[in-house]
């Protein structure tokens, strides 16, 4: 039933109107009658109508001054005016008050039921609209998350355009993430550590799904993470901080990273690589920081051997210069000296020629191809000399797997070195000093240039043997790689920096031959248990 109130200063055709229809049968109950809009005013909340069916001319408040206060504080109640013909020009005044119909005087009782009964059925269309919102609004509650994930997604891809769109649609799914907060974007990309390893369809989920957990887990003080999966193998994280918060938001940013990259590796048995775009608080370069953070782990071998790779790091690499070609018959020529030279050191530096000396990233379709015209140059000197190279060489998908795989600008040099050093102990066999000897001297090496840029590849140099030889060597002497021992070492020296009240992360970094402070902080903590600045906060002689 709907509620009906009628309002007329005629008390005959105040009571005419209740009994001209049987209201029961339209499904309306009248519940007061009124002489004027005053009176009317003064019961409409109590009463609660849905309808009200007014004279337009009346003592004290008219039907057009009743309707404009009903349209300021009950907006949901529907007006129909009775008017005689002589009121027809002054009831039109009331076109802006959105009064939903007229019945002329004198009253025709079926032109009044056919006012009302319009009246009902736009009630209940509204109703129904009303309804079929609210269920809209519910499902979409119920699967918040999904569409807040989806808003996100087209945001980072920079499918929403004005600021205003944004905003009213981040209000709308209950987003407050950039609320005057420090937003740093993260990709992570997901790689097998072989070409030899599969992943089911289920592995690939579970992947996905703990990272999520791992980062809902994250969402304390103040900070708020979400995740945004992009594809089987890459997801993005936008990473909110709030700027009065006392921890650095590069420092939370690189140890929430640090801890994802474990914990994929450690519970899947997979390589991680994390792209971390630069920090800012416009909402509208969210696509840029993406496309930073893309950048960081799509395009290029990030060759300083670290999972985490910042943006700010490798800008000013971006855009150098390549080789336009490789000319083959130079790099034929430079390979096979080198081979039948079997010189260690000639052998890296036709790599650095061609790959470059330092660890600068480089396009992958660059990479690949010089690594196979490199080994396509040994397999010709080779084939000259009647050697069988059959495995210098393997199917061009594969190898481009396996460059993928080793991660890296140095494993994948590191790689190709001992590849064609096998192949030039074919020809010229190398000569081994005493083993106790060379273990001594490696680690001289270590302990008094450990500050410096080393690396197993410049130390077996010095000591005259290809890193495979040293690295077999140093193990059977001390049970560890020369690799292990540099950083075993270095983390050795950082604790005792560390212990220092006044220094700062990054610079015992630098000072144990790390410029990468992301990178030191990885392997620190896989070292230690604990990050840097954990180590530096803790009990003395706790770790």
């Amino acid at each position: 039933m709907y509620r009906m109130v009628v309002v007329e200063d005629n008390p005959w055709e105040r009571t005419g109107i209740q009994r001209l229809v049987e209201w029961e049968r339209l499904g309306i109950e009248i519940v007061g009658a009124f002489e004027n809009g005053t009176q009317a005013l003064r019961h409409v909340d109590g009463l609660d109508p849905r309808i009200v069916l007014s004279d337009v001319v009346m003592p004290k408040m008219n039907g057009i001054e009743m309707a404009r206060e009903l349209r300021k504080t009950r907006p949901d109640i529907k007006v129909v005016f009775l008017t005689a013909h002589s009121d027809f020009e002054f009831a039109k005044s009331a076109l802006d008050l959105d009064i939903c119909g007229y019945v002329l005087k004198p009253i025709v009782k079926e032109e009044l039921i056919e006012a009302v009964e319009k009246v009902v059925a736009s009630i209940k269309t509204e109703t129904s609209s009303k309804l079929e919102r609210r269920k809209m609004l519910e499902q979409i509650r119920g699967s918040l998350p999904f569409v807040q994930e989806q808003f996100l997604r087209e945001l980072l891809f920079d499918n929403l355009h004005t600021a205003e769109e944004i905003r009213d649609r981040m209000s709308f799914l209950h987003l407050d993430l950039f609320d005057d907060m420090f937003v740093t974007v993260l990709v992570i990309q997901i790689h097998r550590r072989s070409h030899t390893l599969r992943l089911s369809t289920e592995d690939k989920y579970a992947v996905l799904y703990t990272i999520r957990k791992a980062v809902d887990a994250e969402n304390v003080d103040g900070t708020k993470i979400v995740p945004v999966q992009i594809s089987e193998r890459k997801m993005a994280v936008v990473y909110c901080c709030p700027p009065d918060t006392n921890v650095d938001h590069g420092e939370r940013v690189l140890d929430f990273a640090v801890g994802i990259h474990e914990m994929i590796g450690g519970r899947f048995g997979l390589f991680s690589v994390f792209g971390i775009s630069e920090t800012s608080r416009d909402i509208s370069t969210l696509s840029g920081l993406y496309e930073q953070a893309t950048a960081c782990v799509d395009n290029v071998f990030l060759g300083n051997g670290t999972p985490i790779h910042f943006y700010a790091e490798i800008e000013e690499n971006q855009h150098g210069k390549l080789v336009e070609h490789i000319n083959m018959k130079v790099l034929y020529s430079q390979v096979k000296d080198v081979m039948f030279d079997g010189s260690s050191r000639g052998i890296r530096k036709v790599i650095d020629r061609h790959l470059g000396a330092g660890v600068s990233p480089a396009p992958e379709g660059y990479v690949r191809t010089v690594v196979l015209s490199i080994l396509n140059a040994a397999q010709i000197a080779l084939l000259e000399e009647g050697k069988g190279p059959d495995r210098l060489l393997c199917n061009e998908l594969i190898m481009g797997t396996e460059l993928t795989s080793l991660g890296s600008m140095n494993r994948i040099k590191e790689w190709l070195y001992e590849t064609l050093l096998t192949a030039c102990r074919e020809v010229t066999p190398a000569y081994l000093g005493r083993n106790e000897t060379i273990s001594n001297r490696i680690r001289e090496i270590v302990e008094s240039r450990y500050h410096e840029d080393i690396s197993a590849r410049s130390i077996a140099t010095e000591v005259c043997l290809s890193v495979k030889q040293a690295n077999r060597i140093f193990r059977d002497q001390t049970g560890l790689t020369i690799f292990d021992y540099v950083i075993q070492y270095r983390v050795r020296m950082a604790k005792t920096l560390l212990e220092n009240p006044t220094s700062r992360i990054s610079e015992v970094a630098e000072r144990v031959g790390y410029s990468n402070k992301s990178y030191f902080s990885l392997l620190f903590k896989k070292h230690t248990g604990m990050t840097p600045m954990e180590y530096k906060m803790s009990p003395r002689g706790v770790t």
